[in-house]
Formats: C-alpha cells, structure tokens, sequence
C-alpha cells in the first residue's frame, strides 16, 4: 500500500498464468480503468489492479 495525498493506494499483481479470484469488503476505485471494484473479482493471468481508498 501506499499514500500519497491523503489517498491509500493498493497495488495487486498477478504473477500466475492462471486467473485468481479475489474478494474485496469495501468499494475501491481501479485506477487504470475507471472502474469501481467490490465484492467477488476474477483478476486475470499476470492482470494488475491499481485501487484507491476515496
């Protein structure tokens, strides 16, 4: 994780080949698409997921 102002970033890499499922108990912003990520997520084979705490 890292702050940066006033906001947590967290970064999730997938070095696997194979997808990996995640689960996520709060609402988090991915910053690379846009999206808002919550709940069950499939992240994909060597995927990555930049999220912020907003």
């Amino acid at each position: 994780m890292r702050v940066y102002g006033g906001n947590n970033y967290i970064f999730v890499m997938n070095f696997n080949n194979k997808a990996v499922e995640l689960n996520f108990a709060k609402s988090r912003t991915d910053m690379l698409s846009g999206d808002e990520i919550a709940g069950n997520f499939t992240l994909p084979a060597y995927g990555v997921l930049v999220l912020a705490d907003r």
